[in-house]
């Protein structure tokens, strides 16, 4: 039973991982915000001030973000299924959280920037 619940943290963890490098790839090719993901609903109607210096700084966030959410999404699958690896998967794991803290924190204070 447990396990099973932490396979769903992280299969989780690697969707919103791939969602993030998904949107940030939209955003690079397209020049579309995923407001629903970056923004929330309270900015969709509301202008930029400098989309371009946005979408740089947005970027990085989620390539950040997809990239940790995805790393910690397979080393916790093949920990929970495959290979016993605590200490590898606590690092991860650790990590992944750090890194949503900062994403949650960074984006906000572009949306105060930029918005």
């Amino acid at each position: 039973m447990g396990d099973s619940i932490w396979g769903l943290v992280s299969a989780f963890a690697f969707c919103l991982g791939a969602y993030a490098i998904y949107s940030f790839i939209v955003m690079k090719t397209r020049g579309l915000i995923n407001t629903g993901f970056l923004l929330g609903k309270n900015y969709a109607g509301k202008r930029c001030k400098d989309k371009e210096a946005y979408m740089k700084r947005a970027g990085i966030a989620l390539l950040v973000l997809g990239i940790t959410g995805i790393v910690f999404g397979v080393v916790d699958f093949i920990h929970l299924f495959v290979i016993p690896m605590s200490a590898v998967d606590n690092v991860v794991l650790f990590l992944f959280f750090v890194v949503l803290l900062w994403f949650g924190g960074y984006t906000t204070k572009l949306k105060k920037t930029y918005w």
